[in-house]
């Protein structure tokens, strides 16, 4: 109980530093239960998944950020973020729709990091 009540505390003071950073720079609790650092997702693009199932402690503080980032304040389970290279959320889409409605935005950012890549080579 102490290591999750731990785990809370340094969210909440993640949260309380990210308003002026990115994702990538929160951590949270994985389903080990350590405490990880998001930052090694860096210029990659993510997809998180809101859901009961896996929402303890830190990532209630992850999702409450990311829904606070999109604007789009999730009313149900199963809500998706789209998180750019950046650690910015892109958009966010409710449970009716599905990953594959959303693919096309995902596979066009995925594009743009390899034409990048191309160009640095």
């Amino acid at each position: 109980m102490l290591p999750r009540a731990l785990a809370v505390l340094i969210s909440v003071f993640s949260l309380t530093e990210s308003k002026q950073k990115d994702l990538y720079t929160f951590k949270v609790v994985n389903s080990r239960g350590k405490l990880v650092s998001l930052e090694k997702y860096r210029g990659s693009v993510s997809l998180d998944l809101n859901s009961v199932l896996n929402c303890e402690g830190c990532h209630f503080f992850f999702f409450f950020h990311t829904s606070e980032s999109s604007g789009k304040e999730p009313d149900w389970n199963f809500w998706k973020y789209l998180i750019d290279v950046n650690g910015k959320v892109v958009d966010a889409w409710g449970p009716k729709v599905s990953v594959k409605e959303i693919q096309p935005k995902i596979a066009e950012m995925v594009r743009q990091i390899i034409l990048k890549k191309k160009e640095e080579l």
